[in-house]
């Protein structure tokens, strides 16, 4: 940790990795490793989708851990805009993936769950870090989508949650401000 410090700014970027794991190894492991990180405010524009998509890119380029961001902003996909993913395949999103659930039987179903959060339904962050994300709605009208708005929805968002955590050392999750049309 001390030589980082002193090296910070010189460089550092491309060691800090190296020496977060082996500063991690020598305290006896990482005790913050696979969290989920919720990022939420009752007000709008105040940085929630900045804070969460620079904390997706810095653990997962800096600290070099495996993160996945899921824009669950129900209202509207600031996310992918924030990332510089204006047009993307809108086969590849929440509400595809809740879809999926849906119709494979969803209700906790492990095969379901696999098969809606395959691997070709994130989109690779480019860059020097393991992101993915998962891209969010593109309006709230989309936020209303039987597979999201009701119990089957509410069941998705949980096996998601726990699908993702098994996978990533860090599931970051942009949720919106308004309590009407949350995940």
């Amino acid at each position: 940790i001390k030589d980082t410090q002193a090296n910070w700014g010189k460089g550092a970027w491309n060691i800090a990795p190296d020496m977060i794991r082996k500063a991690a190894k020598t305290a006896g492991g990482a005790p913050w490793e696979r969290h989920k990180i919720g990022v939420w405010s009752p007000k709008g524009g105040v940085g929630k989708t900045f804070l969460a998509t620079e904390l997706g890119v810095a653990l997962s380029g800096i600290g070099g851990r495996s993160c996945v961001l899921v824009d669950a902003n129900m209202n509207g996909w600031h996310v992918k805009l924030r990332l510089g993913f204006d047009n993307h395949d809108r086969q590849r999103g929440i509400v595809n993936a809740a879809n999926i659930y849906r119709l494979e039987g969803g209700n906790g179903r492990p095969e379901a769950i696999k098969k809606a959060l395959a691997e070709d339904m994130f989109i690779k962050v480019g860059g020097h870090g393991n992101l993915d994300l998962l891209a969010g709605v593109d309006s709230m009208i989309e936020a209303q989508h039987d597979a999201l708005a009701t119990e089957a929805g509410y069941q998705f968002a949980q096996d998601m949650m726990d699908h993702l955590r098994r996978h990533y050392e860090f599931v970051i999750v942009d949720l919106g401000s308004s309590t009407n049309v949350g995940v």
